[in-house]
């Protein structure tokens, strides 16, 4: 749509397009799409290998940003990292190992049968937008409104 971003980099940016939507020149649709994309950035997305039976450690592939105080959400819950293992794989012929895995345990146990564990990014996007989340979610909320 013509004067829409092909990037939303700042809070201007996100409240000029709110302004477009409310001009009835941009749909509140294509601005949501874009919000989502930003807020789907804050995270790192990793497919659960193994879960304990307390549902409090959770396996994934190595991830180098996983650390301790570190955010986290799967199955709807939000957690906080208290331990990160980093887990060596076999030894290749010429007897290398490398990192294989990451076993994080977090202070709240997770829904069972889920499938991702989300680690939070940093910076966050919300500091790169110079924006809150509370600010963002309040311009979602009205741009969920039907128009009147």
């Amino acid at each position: 749509m013509k004067g829409f971003p092909k990037v939303l980099k700042t809070a201007q940016d996100v409240k000029n397009c709110k302004a477009m939507v409310e001009a009835g020149e941009l749909a509140a649709e294509d601005l949501l799409a874009a919000i989502e994309a930003i807020e789907n950035q804050n995270y790192i997305k990793c497919p659960i290998r193994e879960l304990s039976e307390d549902r409090k450690t959770v396996t994934i592939g190595y991830c180098s940003e996983a650390a301790a105080g570190g955010k986290v959400t799967a199955g709807g819950v939000t957690a906080t990292i208290q331990t990160v293992e980093h887990i060596n794989g076999e030894p290749d012929e010429e007897g290398k190992t490398e990192k294989e895995t990451t076993a994080i345990t977090i202070s709240r146990a997770i829904a069972a049968g889920s499938d991702f564990l989300k680690i939070a990014n940093a910076p966050s996007v919300y500091e790169d937008l110079d924006m809150t989340a509370e600010e963002l979610d309040q311009i979602k909320e009205e741009l969920k409104q039907p128009a009147e």
